[in-house]
């Protein structure tokens, strides 16, 4: 059975060459560019040689982690489908246990045997740490980069099918890519500085100046603990002169490998269990968009049309498309401003946080208009109600953190900050969304109609909007104040956690705001459902 695999394998990657000459030369080119990053691996190993340990340490542990990294998030991003995917081998009494570990051995026949040699680049470097460590951890980072391959490519080929999903999965892939290509590439650049003569190139070294003083130090150490980095690093820890970080490191590899082996056998038990019953139940049950996707509950249907509203409304999608404009302008002003950089860089997060989550939240009711009936009608209770409709600004408010917490501790170049920033922010978003379940219950005030602009607003007699974004505003910093202040005395250099204790207070506070605002403004919306119907179709 193994031999016949083994021809089937063989056969499936001669098949790679085969088809559409534009299919093949694309294959063709990803194989050279393949060849090319290891030709660079081994020509920047041999430069490394040359250079003090410490330096080749942090650019193995740097590059190799992103590697590792990049193996499992680069078929995710690029792959589409599966050359042997374990659903082809239901119909054959082959044991899983055989299957499994065979199919991802099979990965190296193909252009994945190039890990081998990726792998193997940095023995030259480690010639000085104990032999049966390196060659231990090469074996382990073999094994680990052919199971994250395997399950990078299955689940890029089950997003094929989830088009709207994979577009989000993707998109952080890359973030992620990105985010820790930056430091691993910093390492090299503040080497760089000193090989670029003034004569030759100013422009160049010009550029390098402004990425020197960066501090990507405090990047690679976090690299290094990383599932990603420890076997990377066990090596470069043993020629440093750091043998007490060998073994933590070791183990951090080794518990990588068994979630990761665990994860795969996860997915090929899944890809072989039988899905006509499934398909038959999903056929019978389906329904448009997104309330396809949520529980068939109350709270699920709001949930549902949240999303759609928020995937096809001007008045939410304007919100959305300003959000990459507003670190521009502020950095910007800052920077004509004096502000220092370090200091100016952990202002932008809170702003689009704050422009995300309470300026779409706080009066959602009245951007309901007419619709609004329909949740009367249905005699839907106002707790599910402030659910539904809290779950769009909270996952992309995560998605928001998630990406930009890091990069600003990044900018501001101490990473220590991190749990503080993300306290903040956290405070902020569930502040924002909580107190806006409260308010817009309450204190509604007329709003842009549907299919209208968010800047477009109709004009009214009185103010009580501007009462209502006042007081909704204050009440979200007064949510986030005891985060702010914690991540204050940090900055101050206040002994003690208080970065750590500004994350615990962001998630209290924020979590108790967000637990009342859908209880209290549940409770309005059930004693008023009447009286908001009558102002959204008045206004």
């Amino acid at each position: 059975m193994v031999a016949e695999l083994l021809r089937l394998r063989l056969r499936l990657v001669a098949n790679l060459f085969r088809g559409a000459r534009r299919d093949v030369a694309v294959r063709v080119v990803g194989l050279l560019v393949a060849i090319l990053v290891v030709a660079l691996a081994f020509a920047g190993i041999r430069m490394l040689q040359g250079s003090g340990p410490q330096f080749m340490a942090r650019s193995i542990i740097g590059l190799g982690a992103v590697g590792s990294l990049a193996a499992l998030l680069v078929p995710i991003i690029l792959a589409r489908r599966e050359l042997m995917p374990a659903r082809g081998f239901i119909g054959y009494r082959m044991p899983r246990a055989v299957l499994i570990p065979v199919l991802a051995a099979f990965t190296l026949i193909g252009p994945a045997v190039l890990v081998i040699a990726v792998v193997l680049a940095p023995l030259g470097v480690w010639r000085g740490a104990d032999a049966a460590l390196t060659l231990g951890c090469a074996v382990l980072l073999v094994v680990q980069t052919l199971l994250s391959l395997r399950i990078g490519a299955a689940i890029g080929a089950a997003l094929r099918s989830r088009r709207r999903l994979g577009r989000w999965v993707r998109a952080v892939a890359v973030v992620l890519m990105v985010a820790a290509i930056v430091p691993a590439v910093a390492v090299i650049l503040t080497r760089a500085f000193l090989l670029v003569p003034d004569r030759i190139a100013p422009g160049v070294r010009i550029a390098l100046s402004v990425i020197r003083p960066i501090d990507s130090s405090p990047a690679i150490d976090a690299m290094a603990g990383s599932p990603f980095g420890a076997l990377w690093a066990a090596p470069s820890y043993r020629l440093l002169g750091q043998g007490d970080r060998v073994g933590s490191a070791i183990l951090i590899g080794v518990g990588t490998i068994v979630v990761l082996a665990a994860v795969w056998s996860l997915v090929v038990v899944l890809q072989q269990r039988a899905t006509w019953p499934q398909r038959r139940v999903a056929v019978a049950r389906h329904a448009p968009g997104w309330f396809g996707r949520t529980p068939s509950t109350p709270a699920g249907a709001i949930t549902a049309r949240s999303f759609t509203y928020w995937a096809r409304d001007p008045r939410y999608r304007t919100v959305v498309a300003t959000l990459p404009a507003i670190p521009i302008l502020m950095l910007l002003a800052m920077w004509v401003g004096g502000v220092p950089f370090p200091a100016g860089v952990l202002v932008p997060l809170p702003v689009m946080v704050i422009v995300l989550a309470w300026s779409t939240s706080h009066n959602d009711v009245a951007y309901d208009h007419t619709a609004l009936w329909q949740h009367l009608a249905a005699s839907t209770r106002g707790v599910h109600d402030r659910i539904g409709r809290m779950w769009p600004p909270l996952v992309l408010g995560a998605l928001l953190v998630l990406v930009g917490a890091p990069l600003t501790a990044w900018g501001h170049g101490d990473w220590t900050i991190l749990p503080a920033v993300v306290g903040v922010n956290l405070a902020l978003l569930l502040g924002s969304v909580g107190v806006g379940s409260g308010v817009s219950a309450q204190l509604p005030y007329a709003a842009p109609r549907p299919g209208d602009g968010a800047f477009r607003h109709p004009q009214t007699a009185d103010g009580a909007g501007g009462a209502a974004q006042a007081l909704s505003l204050l009440l979200v910093l007064v949510t986030a104040l005891p985060a702010f202040a914690a991540a204050g005395l940090w900055l101050a250099g206040v002994p003690g956690a208080w970065n750590w204790v500004s994350l615990l207070a962001g998630v209290v506070f924020g979590g108790a705001t967000l637990a009342l605002g859908i209880r209290g403004g549940g409770r309005g919306f059930d004693r008023r459902g009447p009286e908001l119907l009558a102002f959204t179709m008045r206004n």
